[in-house]
């Protein structure tokens, strides 16, 4: 009895660490997203129209990596050791 508790409280745990992996991984994508808008956006100067969707893309992809990290705070997972949400926030160092 105390063994199936013991087990049911470990696969508790590991899966909790494989939703907060699986969220990193999202934060990791969409932070790929966010700075590749971000370059597309300082290349395009030529078309109002390509202007005007490529701040959109940003502004989409912003709220996007906001949303998860925001998410990610709400469950408890650690990110100040993550490299990816220090460039997101720091982005000189």
């Amino acid at each position: 009895m105390i063994d199936e508790c013991f087990e049911g409280s470990k696969n508790n745990m590991f899966n909790k660490e494989s939703e907060n992996s699986g969220l990193l991984k999202k934060i990791e994508k969409a932070y790929k997203i966010y700075k590749i808008s971000e370059v597309f956006l300082k290349d395009v100067n030529d078309d109002y129209g390509k202007l005007k969707i490529a701040r959109l893309r940003l502004d989409f992809a912003r709220h996007e990596l906001m949303t998860l990290l925001n998410e990610a705070r709400n469950r408890g997972v650690k990110l100040g050791d993550n490299e990816v949400v220090k460039k997101f926030f720091y982005p000189s160092s």
